[in-house]
């Protein structure tokens, strides 16, 4: 794709319900996203939920996201970046200076729920605003595909 080209990536995750509280432990990710395997989804109350990631080296959190569903159709995210791995130069590292357990990175996102019957319109809309060039999948053995819609 190019500089001015979007790309869509469809991603399926499964989990396991692991107790009677309602906690979810992440089994995969398609296409894989580095240390979902060590992500738990656990319910607070009827409306709030809390994602957390653990990095796998120092088994601290990498990545702690309140999830808040106010609405049947509405939900908000709040995503910490935390630092938790040797502190040195890469992505999950805040740089000289940082310790364990500081903040790296903050994100918030919204969604709200399209009904079924609307999904495909949805998407060519999100496509055509976003100049969505290409789509990257996962095939039945398991590796990533890139797709261009115009067929190139």
């Amino acid at each position: 794709t190019t500089a001015d080209e979007g790309i869509e990536t469809v991603t399926v995750t499964t989990g396991e319900l692991v107790d009677e509280a309602g906690t979810v432990r992440i089994l995969k990710t398609v296409p894989d996203v580095p240390g979902s395997a060590m992500t738990q989804i656990r319910i607070l109350n009827s409306d709030t939920a809390e994602r957390i990631t653990n990095d796998p080296l120092s088994g601290f959190d990498s990545y702690r996201m309140f999830i808040t569903m106010p609405a049947p159709d509405k939900r908000y995210v709040a995503n910490f970046g935390l630092v938790s791995a040797t502190i040195g130069p890469g992505a999950a590292n805040a740089g000289p200076g940082a310790a364990m357990g500081d903040l790296r990175g903050f994100s918030l996102f919204r969604g709200e729920k399209i009904a079924a019957e609307d999904a495909d319109k949805w998407r060519q809309e999100f496509r055509a605003r976003n100049k969505v060039a290409a789509v990257v999948e996962v095939d039945a053995d398991g590796k990533r595909v890139v797709r261009r819609l115009d067929g190139k």
